[in-house]
């Protein structure tokens, strides 16, 4: 039920049942109250809170007796027999006992049956019929006496009446005045003479002339005629009495004997009385079209509530639930009357997070959060929950509202989202630095294009003046040898060697700088590795082991593979300066061929590995050369379609492990895949 009309509802409904004076009650069918008005509290003097929740037969003010009674008559009115008003009796705050009328009535409180029980106080009626009774038993036992001693002696019954502060007279048939006492004169304010004069006519306000004739006419012989009238008093004040009439023989003739009692008091008492009767049953009425009205509300809020697509509970102080509609109960059969957090999450305690909690012990206007949990199907789910309080008139928080939305497809939407979205950034991110790489190539690219440029220029003009130096040296050497002495030879092998070194970098200068064009034949790893075997001179304390495959055939450009491999065995060899073994071996793998060359020599560092990884030109950890090595080789590598990968540990050695397709495609050196990214196949 949305909060206002819940609200507007619950408040409505305690105000009427504040409103009524009688103490007013709602209880169950199985007798616990749920709701109570303020003249309860001021009858039993225990509070709302203490009453609500608890069953009337737990409370001491009702006896055994009284509680079997009602517990009789609320089980028939469940079972929708009518039951009449009829009389209890009870002790209030006072320890005094008090009767009161009883009135119920089967009703629909919010969703769950109930009774309405109205309690008319009757003491003070009871206690004046029974005063009245017990007047009346002594005033007919006191007349007899008096008629008696009347009878025996006339004087004495005039002295008594005369003593009486009820009026009395007597009258004869014919309907005079025959005799009146002092009360009736001082009362009524006429003197003796003047009454005398006069007939009841005369001072009734209430009774014709022919009424109070035939009242005398049709006077009982044995018993007291009583009945009620007003007489008008000398100076025209009405005082309503009740009097009591009996034969009597008065100065030896049949008489009648009338005593009239003042019952101003009683009258104002029954007027007050009856004034309330139909105050309660005004507001009886104006109830019951309030509760009309208020079902109809209810009907409208049901039809509402019970075609939402969402749970809607009223839960009490202490987590109790006192209705859900239909979405629930369909989730929930049975659930009403229960424990909320015992039937819905199967827990023994309150649930964490709980916003009705917050509401009752924190006093927060609104609580909002969400639950998870694993439904039936094992497959986890989410609810919204929105909680909010219920007040009654005073403001007081007497229940909690709490909806409950399905959010289990919102929140896997969420899930599908975020990770979509977390693959999404994935992808963008590999796909950025896919961007990086490429650009670093294509910068890379153009750099090495530039120096390869560079390399030619340096290349021609360097070959001119090293031609003449060397020419100048051979003509030194063949001329003037003997002259020069010891010194002077190793300064010309000195030259010598320089000369050589400076071409070797004029040639790889050139080669690095000239397009590759591949000539495939086919070939075998282990006769690549023999002819680059051939051109190198391997130390002594170099083990070699060629554990290559013989059968092992594949398309390449032998003479450039030759190389590339010359180039991997010398870098080898240089890091093995102590001695060591390189081991060179062959397989195939998924349409590829791998040939790796494990040294065990210094191996690289983590920073040097990096550059290389990184393809870092021209670098270089030896004291001689310019780091064209494994350049050359890379790009001879990937002409073929493959690619060169290093794995190393300090101290323990490198593994460079060249791949190549068996059947290469072959394509332009532009094509070339990047250098030394990896290092998962390295054997």
């Amino acid at each position: 039920m949305p909060r206002n009309c819940q609200e507007s509802s619950g408040s409505n409904f305690m105000t009427l049942l504040n409103f009524l004076a009688d103490p007013t009650v709602v209880i169950d069918k199985e007798g616990f109250f749920l709701a109570v008005n303020y003249a309860v509290e001021n009858l039993t003097g225990l509070s709302k809170k203490a009453l609500l929740g608890k069953k009337y037969s737990e409370m001491n003010f009702l006896t055994p007796e009284i509680k079997a009674r009602l517990a009789e008559n609320l089980r028939k009115r469940m079972q929708g027999m009518h039951i009449e008003p009829y009389e209890i009796s009870l002790t209030d705050k006072d320890g005094q006992t008090r009767y009161f009328e009883l009135k119920a009535k089967r009703i629909d409180y919010f969703g769950q049956e109930a009774n309405v029980v109205i309690l008319r106080d009757i003491t003070r009626r009871k206690e004046n019929l029974r005063r009245l009774k017990e007047y009346a038993e002594k005033m007919e036992e006191l007349v007899n006496e008096k008629v008696k001693q009347i009878h025996e002696s006339e004087e004495k019954y005039h002295e008594l009446i005369n003593k009486m502060n009820d009026t009395v007279w007597v009258i004869s048939l014919d309907g005079k005045f025959i005799d009146v006492n002092d009360a009736a004169v001082k009362t009524l304010g006429y003197s003796r003479e003047e009454l005398l004069r006069m007939e009841p006519a005369d001072i009734d306000g209430s009774l014709t002339r022919e009424q109070i004739r035939n009242l005398i006419k049709n006077m009982p012989a044995d018993r007291i005629q009583v009945f009620e009238t007003t007489h008008i008093t000398k100076d025209g004040k009405e005082i309503p009495v009740e009097i009591s009439s009996s034969l009597m023989t008065y100065q030896g003739k049949q008489a009648i004997l009338n005593i009239a009692r003042d019952i101003t008091e009683r009258k104002k008492a029954e007027a007050k009385l009856l004034a309330s009767e139909r105050e309660y049953r005004r507001l009886y009425e104006e109830l019951k079209k309030t509760e009309d009205a208020l079902k109809r509300e209810r009907d409208t809020l049901e039809a509402v509530t019970e075609n939402v697509g969402a749970g809607l509970g009223i839960i009490s102080r202490d987590y109790r639930i006192l209705w859900v509609n239909r979405y629930l109960r369909q989730c929930n059969p049975g659930c009403e009357g229960k424990i909320c957090y015992s039937t819905f999450n199967h827990l023994t305690h309150v649930c964490p997070d709980c916003g009705v909690r917050k509401i009752f012990e924190e006093g927060v206007s609104l609580d909002r959060h969400e639950y998870a949990f694993t439904g039936i199907d094992g497959r986890p789910m989410w609810v919204e929950l929105i909680a909010t309080p219920i007040k009654d008139a005073e403001g007081n928080i007497i229940a909690a509202l709490e909806l409950s939305v399905d959010i289990t497809e919102k929140k896997l939407l969420q899930n599908k989202l975020k990770e979509y979205s977390e693959k999404l950034e994935q992808l963008v991110e590999e796909r950025t630095w896919q961007l990086r790489q490429a650009q670093a190539k294509l910068v890379k690219a153009e750099r090495l294009a530039a120096i390869g440029e560079l390399a030619a220029i340096i290349g021609h003009d360097l070959r001119n003046p090293l031609t003449g130096i060397m020419g100048a040296t051979y003509y030194l050497k063949t001329k003037f040898t003997p002259k020069l002495g010891a010194k002077g030879k190793e300064m010309l092998e000195t030259i010598e060697k320089a000369i050589s070194y400076s071409n070797k970098i004029i040639n790889d200068l050139l080669e690095y700088s000239q397009d590759l064009k591949l000539e495939y034949t086919g070939v075998n790893p282990k006769a690549l590795l023999q002819k680059a075997l051939s051109t190198i001179e391997v130390p002594k304390k170099i083990r070699v082991v060629d554990a290559t495959d013989s059968l092992l055939k594949f398309k390449a450009d032998e003479e450039k593979m030759r190389e590339a491999f010359t180039r991997i065995i010398q870098n080898a060899i240089d890091a093995m300066p102590k001695g060591g073994t390189l081991k060179v071996t062959s397989r195939k793998v998924r349409g590829k061929i791998e040939i790796a060359f494990r040294d065990t020599g210094t191996g690289m560092s983590k920073e040097t590995l990096s550059k290389i990884k990184g393809g870092t030109p021209l670098f270089t950890t030896k004291a001689k050369g310019m780091g064209f090595g494994l350049p050359v080789c890379r790009r001879i590598v990937e002409a073929h379609g493959g690619k060169i990968h290093v794995k190393s540990t300090v101290r323990r050695g490198t593994i460079v492990t060249v791949t190549i397709p068996a059947k290469p495609k072959q394509k332009d050196e532009g094509q070339a895949n990047d250098f030394l990214t990896d290092t998962r196949h390295c054997q």
